[in-house]
């Protein structure tokens, strides 16, 4: 798998488990909020029902001693009674509440009993004494009442709205889980298509390279086939040389040129083929750059000669490159051969190496009107000789990791490639 495949995999799992993290802690959050706002709703709910309660005991207290003081009912006296003790029961259960209560029913409670022991034989002033100390003591009982009541009203509504947020986050929840369900089944269809589609890119990578693999053994067939008859070329044009007079040695020396050269050029395309294919491994090995090029030089000197070229080399400074040695070097030969050929006669070939972003620029510029050129760089099937020995050079110069070009001009042309100068930039 690629990286791009295995990075996207990751983003989706992590989002999923954190979809999934979030909503696991929002669940909780949300049923630990809405217990305890149930719970104190509940309890408030208590509070204010006692309240109630206790105000009506109260009320029902000084209404039941009011009907005593009028008929001498003792039934009457019995319920104040039991009216006084069902309020302590009350007090008790509502607990620290009360607390602000109890001087204040204590006072009322003590006010309505004991005006009931009052002398009744007048009935009315009896009844006006009761009034005027059960209103005394009333008053104040009854605005701590309406200030509890309001104190447990707000703190009803709040909690309300507490647990109008707890079911906010409970349909966060919802959603939340419902997003992790699409995401995982998203991640699902998305693996399943990402795993086909490696699977396809695979297979077809098997049968790329299985083709290639034969066009190889095919092609080093041919090569073997091929160099038979060129051994027997150059072996016959050896012994004709021996023979031959002055006027038939430059024509020997030609073919023999040209049958090395072509066996030359089998071996670099196997090479570029192996290369590709991935069964050949380049020795790398760091590589001093006057040298590789001083080694190209030789190998044209004489030809470069027989044309009246000049052949001068220039380098702002000792450098070195990271490469195959035997394989730069025919590189630079068979760039160095191209243009000599391409020339005109007598012209002067300068050879160059410049530092560079991608490392080391190597050039052989042509300051003159050159011969005409084809296009370059582009494989095809039955192209020329320099076609092909150029696009050979192309392939082991990007095996390296560099790159390569023909740069035409008006007057000249320079033929360059270039070549990292460590290990680590190789591709």
């Amino acid at each position: 798998m690629d990286r791009t495949f295995l990075k996207r995999l990751t983003v989706g799992h992590a989002a999923i488990v954190v979809v999934i993290v979030l909503s696991t802690t929002t669940a909780l959050l949300a049923l630990r909020a809405t217990m305890r706002q149930t719970e104190r709703t509940s309890e408030i709910d208590r509070r204010l029902a006692l309240v109630d309660h206790l105000r009506s005991d109260a009320r029902e207290l000084a209404r039941s001693a009011r009907r005593y003081l009028l008929t001498g009912d003792l039934k009457e006296q019995q319920r104040v009674f039991a009216i006084e003790s069902e309020m302590d029961g009350e007090r008790l259960r509502l607990g620290p509440r009360a607390r602000q209560l109890d001087s204040l029913l204590d006072n009322y409670v003590a006010a309505v009993v004991r005006n009931m022991t009052v002398d009744r034989t007048d009935a009315g002033a009896a009844l006006a004494t009761f009034e005027d100390a059960l209103i005394a003591a009333r008053s104040p009982l009854s605005s701590t009442f309406d200030e509890i009541i309001e104190r447990e009203h707000k703190l009803r509504e709040a909690s309300r709205s507490s647990q109008w947020w707890a079911r906010g986050a409970q349909w966060t929840l919802l959603v939340a889980a419902a997003l992790a369900v699409l995401l995982t089944v998203g991640g699902i269809i998305a693996i399943i298509r990402a795993l086909r589609g490696e699977a396809k890119r695979t297979r077809t990578a098997e049968a790329v390279a299985e083709r290639a693999a034969n066009a190889r053994k095919e092609l080093l067939a041919a090569s073997n086939e091929l160099r038979a008859p060129l051994s027997t070329i150059k072996a016959e044009a050896a012994m004709l040389r021996d023979a031959a007079r002055d006027e038939q040695l430059r024509s020997l020396s030609t073919i023999t040129s040209a049958a090395s050269q072509l066996d030359n050029m089998l071996r670099q395309l196997l090479d570029v083929t192996a290369i590709q294919a991935g069964t050949v491994t380049l020795r790398r090995e760091p590589c001093d750059v006057a040298t590789l090029v001083d080694r190209a030089i030789k190998q044209h000197r004489e030809q470069a000669h027989e044309r009246g070229i000049r052949l001068r080399f220039e380098a702002q400074l000792a450098m070195s490159v990271s490469a195959d040695r035997q394989r730069i070097v025919h590189v630079l030969a068979t760039l160095l051969g191209v243009a000599i050929r391409t020339a005109r006669i007598g012209a002067e070939l300068v050879l160059s190496a410049t530092p560079c972003d991608d490392g080391v620029r190597f050039a052989i510029i042509d300051a003159g009107v050159s011969v005409a050129m084809p296009e370059m760089f582009q494989p095809a099937v039955g192209a020329v000789p320099d076609d092909l020995a150029l696009q050979l050079t192309q392939r082991v110069v990007e095996a390296h990791g560099g790159r390569m070009g023909i740069d035409t001009a008006t007057a000249g042309r320079t033929y360059w490639f270039t070549l990292p100068t460590e290990p680590s930039v190789l591709r």
